[in-house]
This record gives C-alpha cells, structure tokens and sequence, in this order.
C-alpha cells in the first residue's frame, strides 16, 4: 500500500474571538521546511502492595496541545502571523493596504488546523514565538511555535487554497543599523517571544494562556573588514578602555518588491536596542572573518517593534480572520514559484 503524502494535507488557521470555539482555517500556509504537532499526555504510574510489584494503574492527568511549523515569509501570511503574534493591526487605504502592526496587551486567539489523513484543530490556540531569519541569498524564513487549550478531530477537510505571491528574498532588503545605511550585512534573527504562561484549573486541559514578559532578541552577522568599527563599539562604547555603559542603537529590516498597487513590504523597525555582544568569527581555512552580534530592545519612548506590511488585503487580521486571497497580478514575475 502506497504511503501518504504529506501533498494531500494542509496547515490552515484563522482568528477567533472566542476562545473556546474552533474555526474552518481562512489563511492556508505553504510550509517551508519540518514542522511539528504536539499532543503531549502527562501520566501518572500508580503502584501499590494489591499489584506485587507490578504497575497497579496508569491515569492520564493532563493534556497538553500545541506545535511549530516553518513557512517562508510572504507578504499577506507573514504580516497575518505577526499580527496574531504582536496582538494590535490597524490597516490604512491606499493603491494598496498599510498594515501598521505593533504590540498588544492580549494577543489574538487563533484555530489552527493540520490534515494528515485526520484533521486536527487545535482551539484556544496563541503564537508563543515567531522567529523571522535571514540568509544572504535565500529566502526570509518564520518559524512558528503556539500552544493551545483545547484539540479536536474534525470529520472533514477544509478546501485549502494557497496565496500566489512571492516570498520576500534577503537581496530584496534594506538594511539599516544604528541610524545608518549597511550593505555589510549576511544575515540576520528577529525572535519576537510573548512567553505565554499554561493556567491549570479543574480540567487536565489548559483553562488559559496568559501573555508573559515580552521579549525581542536579535542577532546579526556582518562582513568584516579592516576599518570596522563595530567591535569596539559594542564591546568598549566606541571607547578604547572598558566602560561600563552598554553601546545603544537601532535596527530596520525593510524587505520590498514591486511597485504601485503591486507593491510588497514587510518592515520590522526596532528603534531602541542594547547591543550585548560582538564576536569575531577567523576561519584559517576560507580566510573570511565575521562579527556577530547579539542586541536586545528596551521601553523607549517609542513602540519597541513596529511591524509594516504593504498587500492587497484589507482586512484587519488580528480582530477578524483574513480571508481575502492576494491577486495573482500582484505576484512577482512569471519565473518559477519557490514554493512550498
């Protein structure tokens, strides 16, 4: 008997506004690379002098849903999970739709949903973590992790259909550091991370997910060269003794193509960072050196990340599901797709 292929399935999810009811998937994810579902049982062993020795009883105590999958970063499915991750969308009007997307309180519920063969639905679902990754000469990947409240199986599939543009590449960005223009750089980590704390009450199930310390990492690898000013920078607050006040800066990561309606963005501006890190990299064998760095943002006076993302999607995703497909005009050119 023929094996299943993972091409019969699908990932879909969609917003909610009750947490404890599911949803038919509106948005369809086109994976990247592995992903992973989660139906963690805790158990508990029982032994007693009745069993001789043996295991008397075995009782499940809790239940535990969740997962992580890898999707390239497009312009509609990228925005609409950092939407779910960061909690607040507002969209404006144009010759396309701005979606300025920043931190909230409370971050959206979502249904997510995985068909392999069954179909798994994980309700009272949030985004735990996003992390958005960059590679001179690929494309800009998002890995996703959520945890969940509650899981079903459900009887039927849901019809999937899949956004047609392109995923945004490393070359198709701009790259600004402290305040200034950089080419330097090969590549890049965003880990937006809302540590979402399980609440337990009467149920083995998961009562609720509450939004923990919010936290930002990033990291950075830069092309050395013989007039860097980036090590003593970060390590001696362009000084030539140690001091004892962290280096401060910025980073802007603003990935565009097209023009007119058919333009695309996805921007992450992060205006107050604490750079904590720089180490030189010294290969004997390639002769290349590297530097990479390690900075964390900090309360400013401004939002500490603001995510912009320029579509054809009008709908505000982290209020009520996206269910608008990207235009196939709106795509990139008729080369090949780099899909999944």
């Amino acid at each position: 008997m023929a094996g299943f292929r993972s091409s019969y399935g699908y990932w879909g999810f969609s917003v909610k506004t009750n947490q404890y009811t599911g949803a038919t998937p509106t948005t369809f994810c086109r994976l990247a690379s592995a992903e992973s579902i989660e139906q963690v049982q805790d158990v508990i062993e029982v032994r007693s002098l009745y069993a001789d020795r043996e295991l008397d009883a075995i009782y499940k105590t809790g239940h535990s849903p969740g997962g992580s999958f890898s999707t390239y970063a497009r312009p509609g499915l990228g925005g609409e999970l950092l939407a779910y991750c960061l909690g607040s969308d507002t969209v404006t009007t144009g010759s396309y739709y701005t979606h300025t997307i920043i931190k909230a309180a409370v971050i959206p519920w979502v249904s997510f949903e995985r068909q392999l063969d069954n179909v798994e639905r994980f309700i009272g679902s949030k985004i735990n973590q996003i992390v958005v990754t960059g590679n001179s000469g690929q494309p800009v990947l998002m890995d996703v992790s959520f945890l969940a409240c509650d899981s079903e199986i459900q009887g039927s599939a849901a019809s999937a259909s899949y956004q047609t543009d392109e995923p945004f590449m490393f070359h198709d960005g701009t790259y600004t550091i402290d305040s200034a223009s950089n080419t330097k750089i090969t590549a890049f980590t965003i880990t937006i991370n809302n540590n979402l704390e399980v609440i337990k009450t009467t149920s083995y199930k998961p009562n609720d997910l509450l939004e923990g310390p919010f936290y930002i990492e990033v990291t950075m690898r830069l092309k050395f060269e013989a007039s860097d000013t980036w090590y003593p920078k970060v390590l001696f607050n362009s000084s030539t003794t140690l001091v004892d006040t962290l280096s401060s800066g910025d980073l802007t990561v603003d990935l565009t193509y097209g023009s007119g309606a058919s333009t695309r963005e996805l921007k992450f501006a992060i205006p107050a960072l604490k750079h904590l890190s720089c180490t030189k990299h010294l290969d004997p064998v390639t002769k290349a050196v590297y530097l990479d760095m390690r900075s964390v943002p900090v309360k400013s006076g401004s939002e500490i990340i603001t995510v912009t993302v320029k579509n054809d999607i009008a709908t505000d995703w982290a209020s009520v599901s996206a269910s608008a497909s990207l235009s196939p005009s709106a795509s990139r050119s008729p080369s090949a797709s780099l899909s999944p």
